[in-house]
């Protein structure tokens, strides 16, 4: 299977999100359309924003929109389509997972935790100075001045 997933961490489940969820979904033969939201909240947001990469610590969910199709067919369409139909949930959104990004590039990483980027940085100049691990969305190394 090919697979596309956007996602976007939400505060609450309110009544526009509620009502934007099945206004844009379409569903199609030639794949598998999801849209969940992840429970979150509790436990996770008793641990300080600092302590950790993880900076959504106000998120109670994390919205997901998610397209498969068949391997070996075109792709396109199903990317195209989740794109389209997530920049009408994305205004309900603020950050989303780096681990679910389909989208995440390195400059992006910064965008999606900037709060602690500096850390991730200091931490991978430490254990990743070559930047071996760097085929993700990328946190850059510090580089020495």
């Amino acid at each position: 299977m090919g697979t596309y997933l956007k996602n976007g961490f939400t505060a609450e489940i309110t009544p526009k999100l509620i009502d934007t969820i099945p206004a844009g979904f379409e569903g199609d033969r030639a794949r598998s359309t999801d849209v969940y939201l992840q429970h979150g909240g509790g436990a996770i947001g008793r641990v300080a924003t600092a302590a950790t990469a993880f900076v959504h610590r106000y998120a109670r969910h994390n919205l997901m929109v998610i397209a498969s199709w068949a391997a070996g067919t075109d792709s396109a369409a199903h990317i195209g389509w989740a794109r389209k139909y997530w920049t009408t949930l994305e205004p309900l959104t603020r950050g989303v997972s780096v681990n679910h990004e389909g989208d995440a590039t390195t400059p992006g990483v910064n965008a999606i935790c900037p709060e602690n980027y500096g850390m991730l940085a200091t931490i991978k100049q430490k254990y990743d100075p070559t930047n071996l691990f760097r085929l993700n969305p990328n946190v850059q190394p510090i580089r020495p001045a």
